[in-house]
């Protein structure tokens, strides 16, 4: 895809998938800055009114870059679209998701003319769930951070010394069962367990205490270890980044994978589900 402009801004609540954006942005295209201010969750809707208004006439990174704003279910996103609008201003709005696409663009005054969409499942999501009247271009990125994520780590080849294990944030509780099939079944290699951003460590690491071939990570990846081959997981897209660095990738059916949209993913991606032992 083609950008009127070499730099890009984007801005939006969810970090972790603007992070994602900006690392595929930055390396297909060039300078990327991200504006997402954690304190907002706290505002009342008058003084995030406010809080946005000055955010925005103070960069003055807007009318050099290619403004793009990420959708959540917070009413930051929607604001700060409320105010580019208002103001004439181009922008992009990014849909990283099928899921609740309807509570996202709630509160916007005006639908974006310009949505950036992460795949054609999230493109064809929107057509069916958002009743659009005013002209607008659907642009299907087609995975950008994963594209990226295959361009620079992926290997056909890998040794299968580790097995990493992607935690769904669901609690340690109910994914337990999971890892101490993966300790049985692999029980001559390591397993790492990536602990979601929104756990907590600790707890982890204190329930499987007593297994020394267990190691607990968080906030860490592993697509440039050429002993890492086969991922498990529930339902995070993270299973996905790791597909497309070349490792095999599964996922254990869970109650949470009941109507979950993100099976379209794993289907159109190829990731199989497993029973655990």
């Amino acid at each position: 895809m083609k950008f009127k402009k070499k730099n890009f801004l984007l801005i939006g609540f969810q970090i972790a998938s603007l992070r994602n954006l900006k690392d595929a942005l930055q390396y297909f295209y060039g300078y990327t800055k991200i504006i997402s201010p954690k304190k907002l969750i706290s505002f009342k809707k008058a003084r995030l009114n406010k809080y946005v208004s000055n955010l925005l006439k103070k960069n003055k990174e807007i009318k050099n870059s290619n403004i793009i704003v990420g959708t959540s279910e917070n009413p930051f996103e929607s604001i700060v679209s409320n105010y580019l609008q208002k103001n004439n201003i181009d922008y992009y709005s990014f849909l990283d998701s099928n899921v609740n696409m309807k509570i996202r663009y709630n509160n916007y005054e005006k639908l974006p003319k310009n949505i950036l969409t992460l795949n054609s499942i999230v493109a064809n999501e929107f057509k069916k769930t958002i009743n659009v009247k005013s002209k607008l271009r659907i642009i299907d990125l087609k995975m950008p951070y994963q594209k990226y994520l295959k361009e620079k780590y992926y290997k056909k080849f890998r040794n299968n010394k580790i097995i990493v294990y992607l935690t769904n944030d669901i609690g340690v509780k109910y994914e337990k069962k999971y890892v101490l099939s993966l300790l049985k079944k692999y029980n001559d290699k390591k397993v790492y367990v990536c602990v979601h951003p929104r756990e907590k460590l600790n707890e982890w690491k204190k329930l499987f205490y007593q297994f020394k071939n267990l190691n607990f990570f968080q906030n860490k990846h592993f697509y440039n270890n050429l002993n890492v081959k086969n991922i498990f997981g529930i339902s995070t897209l993270g299973l996905i980044n790791y597909k497309f660095v070349g490792c095999n990738v599964n996922y254990f059916h869970h109650e949470v994978m009941k109507n979950n949209p993100i099976k379209k993913f794993f289907k159109k991606y190829k990731i199989k589900q497993i029973n655990y032992e």
